[in-house]
């Protein structure tokens, strides 16, 4: 892992290129722009499990999309997961096993509409196994109050995702913690308390 400043990302950008791993399976990079992982991706088909946190996200339009058909793990937080899913190549079945949100950012909000996006990208295509969904928050989250859960469900394609599972995790110092985010913050925005 590198530092995420300018030089280092420059540096990733100039090496990446020259670097080919034919059984490349478990890829964990940080410290680079998301279209330079892009780039590399291109040359490595065989990744299986690829963790974007320390991806920064930068607009990214390959004339081609990703086709990585033993992907079955993404795990980053919501906007790079969603950044990442948009960029792979619809025609290519999803074989995702799990798809992880998880934040390093404490002090940023979970922002709902690019975990929405994620979840479209998912629910809009071909996939050939179940998909397990893991949320890991942190105490203490705090989250855009969007229409992350409102709406009509028979026409948004995330409300028709099938899941095989869904695990979310709470690390915090107190169970009235847990209850606060579950009751007030994530319920509260499904069941709106008066």
């Amino acid at each position: 892992e590198v530092s995420r400043n300018e030089q280092n990302m420059r540096r990733w950008s100039a090496i990446l290129p020259h670097i080919f791993l034919p059984n490349l399976e478990n890829l964990r990079l940080s410290g680079i722009r998301l279209s330079t992982l892009v780039d590399f991706l291109f040359r490595h088909p065989s990744v299986m499990f690829i963790y974007l946190g320390g991806v920064t996200v930068d607009v990214v339009e390959p004339a081609l999309r990703l086709r990585l058909p033993y992907l079955n793990t993404v795990e980053g937080d919501e906007i790079q997961v969603s950044s990442f899913l948009g960029l792979l190549d619809e025609s290519v079945p999803f074989r995702f096993g799990t798809v992880i949100f998880r934040s390093e950012d404490r002090l940023r909000a979970f922002d709902s509409g690019a975990c929405i996006t994620a979840m479209q990208h998912l629910a809009n295509r071909p996939h050939d196994t179940p998909i397990t969904l893991v949320f890991d928050f942190t105490i203490p989250p705090s989250f855009h109050r969007t229409s992350f859960f409102v709406g009509h469900c028979e026409t948004r394609s995330e409300a028709l995702l099938s899941l095989d599972s869904l695990q979310v995790n709470i690390l915090c110092t107190s169970k009235a913690d847990v209850l606060d985010l579950l009751v007030r913050k994530i319920f509260g925005v499904v069941f709106p308390f008066n």
